[in-house]
């Protein structure tokens, strides 16, 4: 059986005493996991007001500091409820930076954006705007973008489409913040960069292929290979450049994330916790230690569902039922 993270196990577990559906949902109102005497929610459903109390009652105190502090422009991270990232700025009078990113945060050049400003700690505000495949955009947004494309970053009132370009605008604006291109490295950073969009095609074409796909498995194999390689060059490690993070991972970490779970779900091809690629999966746990990641990061099962609305297809091979079951948690229905 194939291992991957975030997924359920497969295991012979007995049947939960559940005799039916409304004594499943008392049993999860009563909290602590076991069954106690609340009323019939099937009969009459608790408004949202009730629910979000309830919410705020098993809140640990800890956690709910923590919300507080992200809702006031600080703390870590929350890709659901962040609005404004203040950092150590004390007000907003001085964000200069407001980023349109996708509502659902299925867009990976939106993450590879936003994981800039948290590395730099650029204080900026979020409005999130619907993708085309799942929504309507409103229509002030498209004045202002006509195009519709996301992401889209205004600095000091100008706007700045495509990812790249707003990467390049972010470390040119704020040279006074961490340096993700590192002086001296530019040589370097630019072929990483190339390595990133070579190795996105080569997923790109195997994801789609349909049927016997060993040539598109091959290449990108390939590729990722010299990923592998070029993360064990710096023996600081582990990231692209050493031991921090750097332009590099803005523009890798989305897609690789990406790709973990698509290759699993729809090709059988396992990247994490792969012996040959230890350097991939060091880079990976190391990334996920992270705050400015941890908030942006999505799961297996996601990717493995909003990729397809977004490329136009995805398709299987025949190698990946496994991991399909077990990414979809085959292993756990609920009676």
């Amino acid at each position: 059986w194939p291992r991957l993270p975030r997924r359920p196990r497969r295991c012979r577990a007995q049947p939960l005493p559940i005799v039916s559906h409304a004594g499943l949902l008392d049993g999860f109102m009563g909290g602590g996991g076991s069954v106690v005497e609340v009323p019939n929610y099937l009969a009459a459903p608790p408004e949202w007001e009730e629910l979000a109390k309830r919410l705020d009652e098993l809140t640990p105190t800890e956690e709910q500091e923590g919300i507080e502090a992200t809702l006031a422009g600080r703390g870590r991270l929350r890709a659901d409820m962040s609005k404004t990232r203040l950092f150590e700025a004390t007000d907003e009078s001085k964000v200069r930076v407001h980023l349109y990113r996708d509502s659902a945060s299925w867009c990976p050049y939106c993450e590879k954006v936003q994981l800039a400003l948290e590395e730099k700690q650029v204080p900026y505000k979020i409005s999130k705007i619907n993708m085309n495949c799942y929504g309507d955009k409103p229509f002030d947004f498209l004045a202002k973008n006509p195009m519709g494309l996301l992401p889209v970053a205004e600095f000091d009132g100008r706007m700045v489409t495509d990812s790249n370009s707003i990467l390049d605008e972010i470390e040119a604006r704020f040279p006074d913040k961490k340096r993700l291109v590192p002086p001296g490295q530019e040589a370097e950073v630019a072929q990483l960069l190339r390595l990133e969009r070579e190795l996105f095609g080569a997923w790109f074409s195997w994801l789609r292929s349909p049927g016997s796909d060993a040539r598109n498995r091959t290449a990108f194999i390939e590729v990722l290979e010299e990923v592998e390689r070029r993360l064990g060059v710096h023996a600081d490690g582990p990231f692209f450049l050493g031991a921090e993070v750097s332009m590099p991972e803005c523009h890798f970490a989305s897609f690789l994330e990406r790709m973990a779970a698509s290759l699993a779900y729809f090709k059988g091809f396992q990247m994490r916790q792969n012996l040959k690629f230890p350097n991939l999966e060091a880079w990976f746990k190391a990334l996920e230690a992270r705050d400015s990641y941890k908030g942006l990061a999505g799961d297996f099962y996601t990717h493995a569902h909003d990729l397809p609305p977004q490329v136009g297809g995805c398709a299987f091979n025949g190698e990946h039922k496994d991991y399909q079951e077990a990414i979809d948690g085959a292993a756990l229905r609920v009676p």
